[in-house]
């Protein structure tokens, strides 16, 4: 009924995040909320859970637009976690210097 999106240059997430989120989509399932997203404070970020009601409107998406334009027209089920760093992506070379050789 649901899809995670996540990606892969996350180096901070952790598993415990991962099943808190997961833990709180199958919470909700009744209820059919339709988004779900890690959050730390203002600060939004990945792996997100869409119900699988919204596949054909995340698959019109072009270009760089992602998902979170999708969970914007929703009201999105935050699950909050502490530590901001594990919602930091690492997509260029300048943002790697803020990480540790793992």
């Amino acid at each position: 009924d649901y899809y995670m999106f996540a990606v892969a240059d996350q180096p901070y997430l952790k598993s415990q995040s991962v099943i808190k989120l997961i833990d709180k989509v199958l919470e909700n399932k009744g209820n059919m909320k339709s988004v779900f997203s890690l959050r730390c404070g203002d600060t939004v970020g990945n792996p997100c859970v869409f119900h699988s009601s919204l596949i054909p409107q995340l698959l019109s998406l072009e270009g760089d637009k992602g998902g979170r334009s999708v969970a914007k027209k929703y009201d999105c089920v935050y699950v909050d976690i502490a530590d901001e760093r594990e919602l930091m992506d690492i997509d260029t070379l300048s943002n790697s210097k803020h990480t540790v050789t793992l």
